[in-house]
Formats: structure tokens, C-alpha cells, sequence
């Protein structure tokens, strides 16, 4: 994993991590809290129900999260629905 640090000027440390996943980086991202001011993180796959697990990291940051997993999880959904659908379709056409 790597993280690329930056220096906005005046101290203020700020990173930018892709966690691909943050249960397998929470480790890490909690490391970068004690070296950094801003961490941006993207990637970290969580639904919106588990970014309370981004505060979890550290009481000194506050947390600015969208998750973009409930659009895939419809994505999904649909898509089993529709290949669903077209097999029951080419089965009944071949079945009449």
C-alpha cells in the first residue's frame, strides 16, 4: 500500500490513500492519523451503513463520507433480475 503525501504550506500534512477496501487498510489509515493533518481516502467499499467505521479510525478527525456501494448493490440487482427474466423468456419460447 501506498500512500501519497502532500504540503498544502503553513504545516498542514495532507495524504491521499485508496484503501481498496477498508477492512483490509484500517491498519494503515489508522497509522496515517498520527502523521497527517487531511486524509483523502477513496475506495474504501463500505455501505452506507458501515461509514461510521471511517470515525471509528480516530477521535481527532471528523468525517465527510458518501458511499457509492448502494448504486452497485442496485447495479447488481437489476442485472440478475433482467438475465432472470430473458431465461424464463427463451424458456417459454421454446417451450411453445
Amino acid at each position: 500500500m501506498m500512500a501519497t503525501p502532500g504540503n498544502l504550506g503553513h504545516g498542514i500534512r495532507v495524504v491521499t490513500f485508496n484503501l481498496h477496501g477498508f477492512k483490509s487498510s484500517w491498519d494503515y489509515l489508522r497509522k496515517l492519523t498520527c502523521s497527517y493533518d487531511v486524509i483523502f481516502v477513496q475506495e474504501p467499499w463500505l455501505l452506507p451503513s458501515e461509514l461510521y467505521l471511517l470515525q471509528s479510525i480516530s477521535d481527532d478527525f471528523v468525517v465527510f463520507a458518501k458511499s457509492s456501494m448502494e448504486d452497485k448493490l442496485k447495479q447488481g440487482f437489476y442485472s440478475l433480475l433482467v438475465m432472470t427474466l430473458l431465461f424464463l423468456l427463451s424458456h417459454l419460447w421454446k417451450t411453445s
